[in-house]
């Protein structure tokens, strides 16, 4: 399957895609409410979200599996219940422009404290992103699943089927395993190919040369290669990886083919952001959405919902 043509899907639109990185990471405290309305206010038209699940079953916005890294709390989310992870302060290590960097200075977080007055700074749960940004693009990426943790795919499914989101959503993972069983629960949602997916996907382009068409329905292999077929329509990759370029003309070209979108992460340098533009990406992911999209509105780029 592929992405749903026409002008009215934002996937594989001709504009570009601004995504707030974990909510806008640089410019607010990752994975908060606070984040996330900054990044919609700022012009960001989708919130980039890390999804786990604490002990009682709750999903929680959050990259990482355990809280120590942005907030004043210690240990995995997995074996927190929601109101223990819900006390917690995410501004605790969150530097402006930088995000969460610990073992600075107590002046380089000018934050800190704030939480007690501020519902804002909580780590946000995925029920309230959909309550209060119900018409906001999301792009959801389930962080973990079994044996590490109790499977959480079907609550994330249950979620948006409650806050009736089968639209103006991906879904992805690092894992196949975790977006498998999501697709099994969720058949309607849009997802991301995995990185597993992607690679395939490259290697067959470097097997098939710059004419090859890896859309060839004989190859066996439909959409992007992969072992369960799932109805990908985006790649959501790095710009290069180990001194790789990963996003070159070559996967553009086939990115067109195959009529899926190209979604690059993490990118908070303008001219770096500038330079995948003009190959033709359908997505900038990054930690700074207020820069990137001003910087799409001035150029014309900007995705415009209607």
């Amino acid at each position: 399957m592929k992405a749903r043509a026409g002008a009215s899907n934002p996937w594989t639109c001709r504009k570009v895609l601004c995504f707030a990185h974990q909510g806008g990471a640089h410019d607010a405290p990752a994975s908060t409410v606070m984040a996330m309305h900054r990044a919609v206010l700022s012009g960001a038209h989708a919130l980039e979200l890390d999804v786990h699940a604490t002990s009682d079953g709750v999903i929680v916005c959050s990259h990482d599996p355990v809280v120590d890294t942005t907030t004043d709390g210690t240990g995995a989310i997995a074996s927190m219940t929601y109101a223990e992870v819900g006390l917690l302060d995410a501004a605790w290590w969150f530097v402006p422009g930088r995000g969460a960097v610990t073992g600075l200075p107590d002046s380089s977080y000018p934050l800190r404290g704030a939480r007690r007055s501020e519902p804002g700074l909580a780590l946000a749960s995925l029920r309230q992103v959909l309550e209060q940004f119900p018409s906001t693009l999301l792009n959801l990426d389930i962080k973990q699943t079994s044996p590490v943790v109790e499977p959480y795919e079907a609550l994330v499914a249950e979620e948006l089927a409650r806050a009736g989101r089968t639209e103006g959503v991906i879904v992805g993972s690092f894992s196949e395993q975790a977006l498998t069983a999501f697709h099994e629960v969720a058949p309607h949602v849009d997802l991301a190919a995995t990185p597993a997916a992607v690679a395939r996907l490259l290697q067959s382009l470097l097997e098939l040369g710059d004419g090859g068409n890896p859309s060839d329905e004989s190859s066996g292999t439909g959409c992007v290669p992969s072992a369960d077929n799932l109805p990908y329509v985006a790649l959501q990759v790095p710009a290069s990886m180990a001194g790789v370029e990963i996003v070159t003309p070559q996967l553009m070209a086939a990115s067109e083919r195959l009529e899926v979108a190209v979604h690059v992460w993490t990118v908070n340098d303008m001219a770096e952001a500038g330079r995948l533009v003009r190959l033709g990406v359908h997505g900038v992911m990054s930690d700074a959405p207020a820069a990137v999209s001003a910087y799409l509105r001035d150029r014309g780029a900007s995705w415009a919902a209607g």
